[in-house]
């Protein structure tokens, strides 16, 4: 675990007394480049994307003016600011971004480096919130050809990346319709985490929940149930109940149960859900007035008609 708080002040101080040193603003020092460009991925990791940003802009000016345009560490202040510019959802200056730090890592890493990989990932995201599916598509499958053909450098290649891609290929073929291909991806994802990581590890819930909403829109609901029931199963087993995917996945249950007319248990997951919404967002929230209602719905088919009242009241 790390921790970003103390990082960024050691980084900051780090800077006043390398800057103090060297009686300058360190614009002509790769050690100032080099602590704000640390500074910045502490600023990622606490969610401070602006700050994120500032420093990723300033380490790219000191880089280009000591290196040149055309330099390994250009390459890297360029990916982390089209990191940044992804997660402050400026998605065209991201690509932009990315896109020169690819060419640059084809032209001083050569085309299959895994670096090469985990730009194109960022590409397609890029392509992907933009609505150009088929571009990001395109992206993902030249970043896990690249992952493949590395495969057996274990000491480069970052596992997490082709968790990533393939999470992102699946939501990507989901939004197209082509639900086969999306079950595909998110299934192979889950059996490589499984085979990497463990079967009840904690990131396999998520895709566990993704692959169950494909199943949804199948209307395959006795499998979307088995894949939410194995989902919540991991949810409490590694960061319990208390949480909101744990309260999303029981009230994906809660319809998966309505849909095959299992009204008892439909209610019970119903239940579960609006009191763990409850907790977690408060009785107020969209989401726990929205299970409410849909509890109050189930509560009219089992003829408990006074509860069922009770339930469409709170969802007022």
């Amino acid at each position: 675990m790390h921790d970003w708080d103390n990082s960024i002040g050691s980084f900051q101080g780090a800077l006043r007394v390398r800057r103090a040193n060297t009686k300058s603003s360190g614009e002509d020092d790769l050690d100032v480049a080099t602590l704000l460009h640390k500074k910045g991925i502490a600023h990622l990791y606490r969610g401070e994307y602006d700050r994120a940003k500032s420093c990723f802009d300033n380490t790219l000016v000191i880089r280009k003016n000591i290196c040149g345009s055309d330099s390994v560490l250009v390459s890297s202040s360029m990916y982390c600011l089209g990191v940044a510019l992804h997660k402050m959802s400026d998605h065209r200056a991201a690509l932009l971004t990315l896109r020169e730090c690819l060419r640059l890592r084809k032209k001083l890493l050569g085309g299959k480096n895994v670096k090469c990989g985990h730009t194109l990932h960022w590409i397609g995201r890029q392509h992907d919130q933009l609505s150009e599916l088929e571009k990001a598509l395109a992206c993902f499958l030249s970043s896990l050809r690249i992952y493949k053909s590395n495969k057996h450098n274990t000491g480069n290649l970052d596992y997490w990346f082709v968790f990533k891609t393939l999470h992102s290929m699946g939501n990507t073929y989901a939004k197209k319709n082509e639900n086969d291909m999306s079950l595909k991806c998110f299934n192979e994802e889950i059996r490589l985490k499984e085979s990497k990581l463990g079967e009840g590890h904690a990131s396999i819930a998520q895709t566990l929940f993704n692959a169950g909403d494909v199943y949804v829109e199948k209307e395959n609901y006795e499998k979307g149930t088995l894949y939410f029931e194995r989902a919540f199963e991991v949810i409490t087993s590694t960061i319990g109940e208390d949480n909101e995917l744990a309260a999303k996945t029981l009230g994906r249950l809660g319809v998966m149960y309505e849909k095959q007319q299992d009204y008892n248990l439909s209610s019970i997951r119903f239940t579960s859900s609006y009191k763990t919404y409850e907790k977690v967002k408060g009785r107020e929230h969209l989401d726990t007035v929205s299970v409410a209602f849909k509890l109050g719905c189930v509560m009219d088919k089992l003829k408990t008609h006074v509860t069922a009242m009770d339930c469409y009241k709170e969802s007022l």
